[in-house]
């Protein structure tokens, strides 16, 4: 824990106050490079996405965050000049905001789920995901200076840089040396697939199958918060007894509250991710292919629950149609140019 935590926290539910009148649109990273290449045309046919939404975020209707997930994406590029674009576009449209990383996440999410549940105070979960670009993937390095006084000032210095900056200060000689190059292992998740095809034989079955999988690889999260706030509410650490009950307690209650759906928009990292799975391999014709499945899946993660709109690519679209995740969440999700304007054009 920081020194700065509560400092940090104000700072989120200032940031959420900006966003309270503001449509919030989250853009994969597809359709962040359509923009920016959008961005170098004269040609004003060719710009018309771009200048309606720029005309939505100059009028203070519309903001367009990014996660950490959009952040890794663009770390793919190989050019520095290009790579600098996007960033020079995205400082423009988040107005500097992002939602904080996938770990600040998962914690996050379990602690609200938690705190409401045992009857403690919580604020809204919506209101504590924002963050500033430059601390998108966490804040492990203020964690470094010593003092409570050097972690407030070196963390509100940090808050108002650009993105452009940080990749400025990334690159510092000019070039991009090795562009992030993560893929899923395509192999592994085919044989994992096929392998166990016939062993659900209903899509909620599957769901429940990748929900425990991913419970238990998180299932130290709910172990270590129920620890932390039991130790401060009883001033002791928990026997043998009773840590046998905590590690297991938790992840088995929301694994029968899916299951029996008395859980359902609630913990959505939890819910979203293992469904988007559940959907890929419930297509028996579907097989994993380009590698890039979990970070759609996780930026699906990041719209769908605290966005009014997620433009996206046409599978992830018919994936979350098909699960009806947007109406779960409330969400609008589009991946057609041409029904994208429409739906920004509406917004007037």
């Amino acid at each position: 824990m920081l020194k700065v935590d509560n400092h940090i926290k104000s700072h989120r539910l200032t940031i959420s106050k900006l966003l309270e009148d503001k449509v919030i649109i989250y853009l994969d990273t597809k359709y962040w490079l359509i923009l920016r290449d959008q961005n170098n045309e004269t040609d004003p046919k060719k710009r018309i996405l771009l200048d309606k939404i720029f005309e939505l975020s100059d009028s203070g209707k519309c903001i367009f965050p990014i996660s950490e997930i959009s952040f890794w994406e663009f770390l793919k590029q190989n050019d520095l000049e290009t790579l600098k674009a996007t960033t020079v576009l995205v400082d423009r449209l988040s107005k500097g905001i992002s939602m904080i990383n996938m770990d600040e996440r998962r914690v996050l999410e379990f602690k609200n789920f938690f705190y409401c549940l045992t009857g403690r105070e919580t604020h809204n979960l919506n209101k504590l995901i924002w963050t500033k670009l430059p601390l998108l993937l966490g804040y492990d390095f203020i964690a470094r200076l010593e003092t409570e006084d050097l972690q407030r000032s070196f963390y509100d210095f940090v808050t108002n840089a650009s993105l452009y900056e940080v990749i400025s200060t990334l690159y510092p000689d000019g070039k991009i040396e090795e562009p992030f190059s993560y893929k899923d292992d395509i192999d592994a998740l085919n044989k994992g697939k096929f392998e166990h095809l016939d062993e659900n034989t209903s899509f909620k079955q599957m769901f429940l199958s990748e929900l425990s999988g991913y419970l238990e690889l998180y299932q130290d999260i709910f172990r270590d918060e129920v620890y932390f706030v039991f130790c401060k509410e009883n001033n002791k650490e928990p026997i043998a007894k009773e840590k046998e009950s905590i590690e297991n307690s938790y992840m088995y209650l929301i694994y029968n509250g899916f299951k029996s759906e008395r859980l359902t928009a609630e913990l959505p990292v939890f819910r979203i991710i293992p469904e988007l799975f559940a959907s890929a391999r419930w297509n028996k014709e579907r097989k994993f292919s380009d590698g890039n499945d979990l970070m759609d899946f996780m930026h699906a993660s990041f719209a769908l629950p605290y966005c009014d709109y997620f433009f996206t690519e046409k599978e992830l679209k018919t994936m979350i149609d098909q699960t009806k995740l947007d109406k779960l969440y409330g969400c609008v999700v589009e991946s057609k140019p041409k029904l994208i304007l429409e739906r920004l054009k509406d917004l007037k």
